[in-house]
């Protein structure tokens, strides 16, 4: 079990577990957020849920869906979700596929993501608590491709993120 933003959230191998980092990401979408009558609000590759579940509680008014590829993470943040009463709805997707997505025709107020980044020759400076624990396609890229899920967010987001919307 892992605290995040005044919840606690189970991890297991399948999830990351939440780093403070990913708190200030939250804390920027709230205040931002705070004054909008409504918003439609996706979080890709939600791991244990812990953003979308903070955002659902947060923000009272959003209607917060969530996607990730692995079935595992799913389970654990829907868990997660039903401990915490939160209002997300779960779903199987894969962003670098988005285009066969079952929620891609739709229209998002805001679309965050922590998406993988670390390329395999940054495992050498990585802790061991980390690379034994945490699932490696939450955490790493292909060395030739290391912002392959920033270019197909953004592809999506340009597809599906509203007028006004943030990413």
């Amino acid at each position: 079990h892992a605290p995040f933003y005044g919840f606690v959230f189970e991890v297991n191998e399948h999830t990351l577990i939440p780093r403070p980092e990913t708190k200030e990401l939250v804390n920027l979408i709230t205040r931002q957020e705070k004054y909008r009558k409504r918003a439609q609000v996706l979080d890709i590759g939600t791991g244990s849920g812990c953003i979308a579940i903070s955002l659902a509680k947060k923000i009272p008014y959003a209607k917060v869906e969530s996607m990730d590829i692995s079935t595992e993470a799913l389970a654990v943040a829907q868990r997660n979700a039903e401990k915490l009463d939160a209002n997300v709805v779960f779903t199987r997707g894969d962003i670098l596929n988005w285009c066969k997505w079952e929620g891609e025709s739709k229209s998002y107020d805001v679309i965050v993501s922590n998406p993988p980044y670390i390329t395999p020759m940054e495992k050498l400076e990585m802790s061991n608590q980390v690379l034994d624990h945490e699932p490696h396609s939450a955490l790493f890229v292909e060395e030739s491709d290391p912002l392959i899920f920033y270019r197909e967010i953004a592809a999506f987001a340009a597809q599906h993120l509203a007028p006004d919307g943030v990413l």
